[in-house]
């Protein structure tokens, strides 16, 4: 599936019913609120957003994510410590967020 169409607003209910769903890219589409989790994902591209919720327990629901970019949302607080549990994430951007806590690239 491409990128979703549109701007702003949140992700329809509808759609997580969407099971078989590997790739899901809604990068720059204004969308606010929680990240949609679909256990099926391998990669998803949602960068530019208004995301505030959802990560801490991206990695129990998700198990198989290999791609997450999540830079510029609307997270906040300490990154979630089961990130660390993703034995299959291969690439990973969470920059431009309100992260709190110590500088991990120091």
């Amino acid at each position: 599936m491409e990128c979703l169409e549109g701007e702003g607003g949140s992700i329809p209910e509808e759609f997580y019913g969407c099971n078989q769903l590997v790739d899901l890219d809604v990068r720059q589409q204004g969308i606010q609120g929680r990240l949609p989790l679909l256990p099926s994902l391998t990669r998803l591209v949602a960068f530019e957003n208004h995301f505030d919720s959802g990560l801490e327990e991206l990695s129990e629901v998700v198990p198989n994510l290999r791609v997450l970019y999540l830079d510029n949302n609307n997270f906040t607080g300490k990154l979630p410590e089961n990130l660390g549990t993703f034995s299959s994430l291969q690439r990973l951007g969470l920059g431009y967020n309100a992260w709190e806590g110590k500088d991990r690239a120091s």
